[in-house]
C-alpha cells in the first residue's frame, strides 16, 4: 500500500504522561471509560479487538524463540496473555476496582506500588490502543481489516503509527508503555523474594473465592509464580534484556 498522509479525528483520547493516571482507582476509571466508549459503537470495538489481535500475533511471531524457552516462555506468555493480548479484561478490573482500597491498606507498600504501576500501565495501553483505533476509523483508505499475514497489514499500521506521532504525547507514551513492562517485571521478581508474601496469596484464595475475585487471585499468583520461577532460573535480567531490545528495535521501526 503507497503510504500517505492520514487525518488525525479530533475526538482522539488525550494521551497522559503515566504517573498522572494516578491511584490504582482512578486508572481503572479511565480504563472504564474508554470500554464504554467502545461499547457505545461496535465499528470502534471491532476495530479495537482487529488491532490487539495484530498486535499480539506480531508479539508471538517476534518472540516465538522465548516462547519455546522452559521459563523465559512462561514469562512472555503471562505478558502477552494478561498484559497485551487482545481479550477483555473488564471482569478483573471490576474486581480489581472493588479492592483498590484494601490493597492500599492492607499490602506492603512495595506492592502497592506494583499493584499501582500495573494499573497505570493499563490505563496507558488502553488510550494508545483507543488513539489507533480511532484513526483507523476515521481515514477511509485503511477501512479494510488487517489480516496479520499480509504485507499490506504492516503498510497499515506503520501509517498509523506514525500519523499518531503528531499526537501530543503518544511517541514518549510508547517508550513509557516499555519501561514500566521492564519495571513490573523487575518488581514481580523482587516480590518473590520477600518472606510470607507467597502464603500470603495462597491464604487469600478462600477468601478471594468467597468475594467473587477469582480472576484477580490467579492473574495475581500467576505473576507471582511466574517471575519466581524465571528468577530462581536466573533469567530475569536476560529475558528483560530481550524485551528491551527487540521492543526498543520495534518502535524505531514504526519511527522511521
Amino acid at each position: 500500500m503507497a503510504e500517505s498522509a492520514l487525518a488525525l479525528p479530533p475526538d482522539l483520547p488525550s494521551v497522559q504522561r503515566m504517573a498522572t493516571y494516578g491511584t490504582i482507582a482512578k486508572s481503572l476509571v479511565v480504563v472504564e471509560a474508554l470500554r464504554n466508549a467502545r461499547q457505545a459503537s461496535p465499528e470502534l470495538a471491532r476495530r479495537t479487538h482487529a488491532l490487539r489481535l495484530w498486535q499480539s500475533q506480531r508479539f508471538r511471531q517476534s518472540y516465538a524463540d522465548v516462547l519455546q524457552d522452559k521459563y523465559m516462555g512462561a514469562a512472555a506468555l503471562f505478558f502477552l496473555t494478561e498484559l497485551y493480548s487482545e481479550q477483555e479484561y473488564s471482569q478483573r478490573d471490576a474486581q480489581f476496582a472493588r479492592i483498590a482500597a484494601a490493597i492500599e491498606r492492607i499490602f506492603p507498600q512495595s506492592v502497592v506500588q506494583t499493584a499501582t504501576l500495573l494499573a497505570q500501565l493499563h490505563a496507558l495501553s488502553e488510550t494508545l490502543d483507543a488513539c489507533m483505533a480511532h484513526t483507523w476509523l476515521a481515514n477511509e483508505q485503511l477501512r479494510s481489516a488487517l489480516p496479520f499475514d499480509a504485507q499490506g497489514s504492516l503498510d497499515s499500521y506503520h501509517q498509523l503509527w506514525r500519523a499518531l506521532l503528531a499526537h501530543p504525547g503518544y511517541s514518549r507514551a510508547r517508550q513509557e508503555q516499555l519501561d514500566a513492562t521492564q519495571q513490573l517485571g523487575l518488581q514481580l521478581q523482587r516480590h518473590t523474594q520477600v518472606p510470607g508474601l507467597r502464603l500470603m496469596l495462597k491464604m487469600m484464595r478462600a477468601p478471594a473465592t468467597a468475594a467473587g475475585l477469582q480472576d484477580l487471585q490467579r492473574f495475581l499468583e500467576r505473576g507471582f509464580d511466574t517471575f519466581g520461577d524465571l528468577g530462581k532460573a536466573g533469567k530475569v535480567p536476560l529475558f528483560l534484556q530481550t524485551v528491551m531490545q527487540r521492543e526498543t528495535a520495534w518502535l524505531e521501526r514504526m519511527a522511521a
